[in-house]
């Protein structure tokens, strides 16, 4: 997409026919769809860029925005990117970070059963009915494992779940253009979630998730992608991520590998340990810097309308070559 047609994207966002939340919120669900399926890395980078140069561009219609639509001083249409993660936080959980374990979801039903039993025969007023509404919930909570797929962010069509390795590979997808956002450098501009949100990511992530196919995915992405911009900027302490990563999580998902059996943890866990031991973190991906003006040739997805937190560093926990898997 060149300059010329972001000018014009921005000036179809701006458009006075449809409300700017509207428009916003196209873009924002445009940008993230076209990242279902894997894109090349420049294209990857070169969305980011448009991202952050229009979003930047958006503010200040926000802020008109906001001075006729807020109440008690609290403005109610959010910036552009604040839509934009939120969105890649409904697609992809891992974004937040966050992951749900289907165990403990259903131990918190069955906390709040007893609860409510509790309650009932202490004579706090509970009824009869609320508790088996309680029970019924917990007779219901994953009744399957397609109910916590679904949950998780699994897809079904026509009744049936797709598969993991389905999932998988959109879970990376999603990632990639996380990683992407957060390194990207405009000059002039302040890119809202850089790096600095991106170190702070790590760090959650690494300190609250367990080790599995799926946090293992996506941790493989970050590195890949965002590993030699984080290293740029952190230098030692991004080292000394690395070296706990080595030494717990990847660990952590050896041992899993060993109990489920699973080839592609295998794999990931495989390419995530050849990563650290080769410092690949020393090498530019590909497309990271863009040639030329701000924005690449690449192509970016058009937009169209229907007609008419702390420093990390002190809270890090966890700090053979494969084929890659994405």
């Amino acid at each position: 997409m060149s300059a010329t047609k972001v000018n014009e994207l921005i000036k179809m966002i701006n458009d006075p026919l449809y409300p700017l939340p509207i428009n916003v919120a196209v873009f924002v669900r445009k940008i993230v769809c076209y990242f279902e399926v894997d894109q090349p890395s420049k294209v990857t980078f070169a969305c980011g860029h448009v991202i952050v140069f229009i979003t930047s561009q958006l503010i200040e219609e926000v802020d008109i925005w906001s001075s006729f639509m807020s109440f008690s001083g609290n403005p109610l249409v959010p910036y552009a990117m604040d839509l934009l993660l939120a969105e890649l936080h409904r697609v992809c959980i891992y974004t937040v970070p966050k992951h749900m374990d289907d165990s403990k979801v259903t131990q918190t039903y069955a906390m709040c059963f007893v609860g409510s039993i509790s309650s009932f025969f202490v004579g706090t007023g509970v009824l009869l009915e609320q508790i088996l509404k309680t029970f019924l919930l917990l007779q219901s909570a994953f009744k399957s494992k397609e109910d916590y797929y679904k949950m998780i962010g699994y897809r079904e069509e026509n009744g049936k779940i797709e598969s993991t390795e389905a999932y998988l590979k959109r879970l990376a997808c999603y990632k990639k253009l996380y990683a992407a956002l957060v390194q990207t450098e405009v000059e002039g501009i302040q890119n809202p979630h850089g790096l600095k949100e991106g170190w702070a990511w790590l760090a959650r992530f690494l300190n609250a998730l367990p080790a599995n196919v799926y946090t293992g995915v996506v941790l493989e992405v970050i590195l890949q992608k965002a590993g030699f911009a984080l290293f740029r900027k952190y230098r030692s302490q991004f080292r000394k991520i690395l070296k706990n990563i080595s030494s717990n999580f990847v660990v952590a998902l050896k041992a899993q590998g060993e109990k489920v059996k699973e080839p592609k943890l295998k794999q990931v866990t495989g390419n995530i340990q050849y990563y650290i031991e080769k410092n690949e973190f020393l090498q530019e991906p590909e497309g990271w810097k863009l040639q030329g003006s701000l924005l690449s040739g690449s192509m970016v997805p058009e937009l169209d309308y229907p007609d008419s937190y702390h420093h990390p560093s002190n809270h890090l926990r966890y700090y053979q070559q494969y084929p890659s898997y994405y």
